[in-house]
């Protein structure tokens, strides 16, 4: 969220736009209401990327973790229980 300011170019470019689509609708004037709508699609797309990367490490990891289940040896269990020696 550090770079959403107002000092962040491309972030100018997507207010403008916005601001621009908003004077369509007619709002005429930079209000806190088209800032707060602009910090909400911020926060939306944020959230789908941190799902995605949750995703992502999870796949990682389960490709990490299968191959090892090639390597694990059966428990080879009989049917009769093994008699100790005394």
């Amino acid at each position: 969220m550090g770079n959403v300011s107002g000092h962040n170019s491309q972030y100018q470019s997507i207010f403008n736009s916005f601001h621009n689509y908003l004077s369509e609708l007619g709002r005429t004037r930079l209000d806190p209401t088209s800032r707060a709508l602009v910090y909400s699609q911020v926060q939306v797309q944020a959230s789908s990327l941190a799902f995605m990367d949750t995703i992502w490490l999870l796949l990682v990891a389960a490709r990490c973790i299968l191959p090892l289940a090639l390597f694990v040896k059966s428990s080879g269990r009989s049917s009769r229980p093994a008699m100790h020696a005394a």
